[in-house]
């Protein structure tokens, strides 16, 4: 099977990383800096049937980027201020090809996954350009 008709659940190397809305802009950069990554969930609530959360909003390196540059003290402005709220999605079952595709249509580098409405993972676009890439080179051989 072609790499960009793979389920995107198979390129995703991890679980989602959380924050609570009340953490502060500097801790959660410290997060994204500790965990090797652009982007994290803002916790929702937890339904009792999963094992994942409900994503309130995510936080991606460029919304710390803007909040900086509009002169918010990172120590006193919260996640919950500067989530984006209406998330792009994908089920786990998406093509890499059509996540791809909705990263480009959004102007954004991070899809969280979704199964009704609970967060299993986060693509980025490191995820989808290294399942590219891999794909290209076990094509070439």
């Amino acid at each position: 099977m072609r790499t960009q008709d793979q389920a995107v659940r198979v390129i995703v190397s991890r679980p989602p990383v959380t924050v609570y809305p009340t953490s502060t802009l500097r801790a959660v950069a410290a997060t994204m800096v500790e965990e090797s990554i652009g982007a994290v969930v803002v916790r929702g609530e937890k339904p009792p049937y999963a094992s994942g959360v409900r994503a309130e909003g995510i936080v991606s390196e460029r919304d710390i980027v803007t909040a900086i540059a509009e002169g918010r003290d990172p120590d006193l402005t919260r996640a919950e201020d500067v989530m984006t709220m209406n998330l792009a999605s994908a089920e786990p079952e998406a093509a890499v090809m059509s996540v791809a595709n909705c990263m480009l249509e959004n102007e954004i580098r991070h899809v969280p996954l979704t199964t009704d409405g609970v967060v299993h993972a986060i693509v980025s676009e490191r995820d989808v350009l290294r399942a590219m890439v891999d794909g290209a080179a076990g094509a070439e051989q």
